[in-house]
């Protein structure tokens, strides 16, 4: 048996500097095989009292120091998605009136309308992935069927999911923005904006229809549903127009891309909750 280093007759002090601690042992360990404990002196963090304990086996020590550090890296980790998701969410456009708006308190009028949230729901989990290749969706009917309600419920589900930047806006706002380009002085340059709006994971046009149907506008609807086709990312659409008239609010080549790769239509054709609650 091993010799304990407190009858080697040295000074304990001596001994901590040396090897760490105040005496030893033999030792063996199921996994690693025999080793040498030690015993150690720990003092509390103020000074004012101390504990001694046997460190067992070093090899089951660094183990476990190494699933310590991989465990507090994948919580820095988690908490810098958690911060970029909060970010996104706060920068995502989506107005104040449907801040909340979520899948969860989304409440389908009737079978349709619940057919179509679990399609969204199931797009949701489709372009989140990375198989997506860059299908879109359109939504199209009646004015307050809850289109802008599931638009914005799908925009933050894609950023929880991917944690990657996404983005609400509605047609008016989009034609406003390049039409600052007009403006020399406003620093506002085309190529920048469309750099801008191909960057999203997800982008929402949302109103599609309340325009001027102007050649411009036309153009815009194009180049913006253009860049991101070329990127391949998906675009969701949201218009009161039929989508077979589609074409007049955003021109026939946009529409063709939206359609591209299993792009489809939901039409929300009932009764708005305005309506319902008036009619109550």
């Amino acid at each position: 048996m091993a010799k304990p280093i407190s009858d080697a007759g040295g000074d304990l002090g001596v001994i901590e500097r040396l090897c760490g601690g105040i005496d030893t042992r033999p030792g063996h360990c199921e996994l690693h095989g025999d080793f040498v404990d030690v015993l150690y002196r720990r003092r509390s963090a103020d000074g004012n009292s101390e504990s001694h304990g046997w460190g067992g086996c070093p090899e089951c020590a660094k183990s476990r120091l190494e699933e310590r550090r991989e465990d507090d890296e994948q919580n820095r980790l988690a908490e810098v998605a958690r911060d970029r998701i909060n970010h996104y969410q706060g920068h995502a456009g989506i107005w104040p009136k449907f801040e909340h708006a979520r899948f969860e308190n989304y409440r389908p009028v009737n079978e349709k309308a619940a057919r179509h949230l679990a399609t969204i729901q199931e797009y949701g989990r489709i372009i989140s992935g990375r198989d997506h290749g860059g299908r879109c969706l359109i939504l199209t009917g009646n004015v307050g069927a809850g289109k802008t309600h599931l638009c914005c419920a799908l925009l933050r589900m894609v950023i929880n999911e991917t944690a990657q930047p996404c983005f609400y806006i509605n047609f008016d706002e989009l034609i406003t923005s390049f039409r600052e380009t007009f403006d020399r002085d406003s620093g506002v340059k085309e190529r920048d904006l469309l750099q801008r709006f191909s960057k999203y994971r997800l982008l929402v046009i949302d109103e599609v229809g309340m325009q001027s149907f102007s050649d411009f506008e036309l153009t815009v609807a194009y180049k913006v549903i253009n860049a991101r086709y070329l990127q391949n990312l998906p675009t969701v659409l949201g218009t009161n127009m039929p989508a077979n008239n589609l074409k007049k609010g955003i021109g026939e080549r946009a529409v063709d891309r939206m359609r591209e790769n299993g792009g489809r239509a939901l039409e929300f054709d009932w009764m708005s909750y305005r309506e319902r609650r008036c009619a109550a």
